[in-house]
């Protein structure tokens, strides 16, 4: 959302380069990210959405409690809430993970790369490819 450069990993998930989440703040472009996100799970109708925030990081309760307000106005079922240890949480949560973290991708069944999805096909940003480069 803010131009950062998009990376296609060899792993076939989309990451950038931003790294902001500790400076995050909310602004038009959380609510554009959220109406973007929504618009898929809309498309698909997935049974519940359950978002994990880390609880340390700063304004994760204020985040929360935005979505969780989005969530309602936009009819997307389930919940956003914070807790402690994101990847242990996930682990005992049964269906498909939302993610890019290697750590969560390695030790799930079933990923989707959400982010990925809007910026490949919705957004349709161009991206770097790390095996193109790598094969130089």
């Amino acid at each position: 959302m803010k131009g950062a450069l998009l990376v296609l990993a060899d792993d076939g998930f989309v990451r950038d380069t931003g790294g902001i989440f500790r400076r995050f703040r909310q602004s038009k472009q959380t609510k554009e990210a959220w109406s973007l996100m929504a618009r898929v799970f809309r498309r698909h109708g997935p049974l519940c959405v359950n978002i994990l925030l880390d609880a340390p990081y700063a304004r994760s309760g204020q985040l929360a409690s935005s979505m969780n307000r989005w969530m309602s106005e936009d009819r997307v079922p389930g919940q956003a809430k914070t807790v402690q240890g994101t990847e242990k949480a996930l682990a005992s949560i049964a269906g498909i993970k939302i993610s890019a973290d290697s750590i969560i991708i390695d030790n799930s069944d079933k990923v989707f790369d959400l982010a990925g999805h809007i910026i490949r096909y919705i957004l349709k940003r161009p991206l770097i490819r790390l095996d193109v480069l790598s094969s130089r």
